[in-house]
């Protein structure tokens, strides 16, 4: 009995899923969850702000302050305080979107309310998606083509996960 309890180990061990402890996680929300489905239907990730194109994320990737002002400038904000905080982050999560994350890392994404996430493996570098009809559900751009994994509720998760979720940004990472 016991040599058959080893072998049953052994193979539910084996069959696990094997990630490289080097890997990266982030968490990467979609409108609050809007975009979870589609994400999910289509296998991929995205992030807003269209009026800053993928080459000039790469232009920019060592000065978000260029990327910034276009941001305050197309949107017809104020150059003030508050919105150069606010668009500052935004150039920042574009950025960690395009060039931070990286095929082989693991996704983990929340759905509204933040009640299911989905868990992919990035399979791809940033594209730009130009077909109309693949943006009707989620009219983002810049995105990553991901290979979705499995899902878990909320309250499966560890309670560590939950904090970060709550406090974390459009991109954040979340290896820890």
């Amino acid at each position: 009995a016991e040599f058959m309890e080893n072998i049953i180990q052994e193979s539910i061990i084996r069959n696990l899923p094997q990630f490289d402890p080097n890997t990266k996680y982030w968490l990467v929300r979609g409108e609050g969850g809007i975009f979870y489905d589609d994400f999910l239907i289509n296998n991929y990730i995205a992030i807003g702000w269209n009026e800053i194109s993928a080459e000039e994320v790469d232009q920019n990737v060592w000065n978000s302050d260029t990327i910034r002002a276009k941001l305050i400038s197309e949107n017809g904000l104020a150059f003030n305080s508050k919105n150069k905080r606010k668009m500052g982050s935004a150039a920042k999560q574009m950025i960690k979107f395009q060039n931070d994350i990286r095929p082989g890392h693991i996704i983990l994404v929340p759905s509204q309310n933040s009640e299911r996430f989905s868990v992919g493996e990035v399979v791809g570098e940033v594209y730009s998606e130009e077909k109309e009809e693949k943006l009707l559900a989620c009219p983002y751009v810049k995105r990553r083509k991901i290979k979705w994994i499995g899902k878990f509720n909320r309250f499966k998760a560890d309670p560590l996960l939950q904090k970060v979720v709550y406090a974390a940004h459009t991109v954040s990472d979340i290896t820890q």
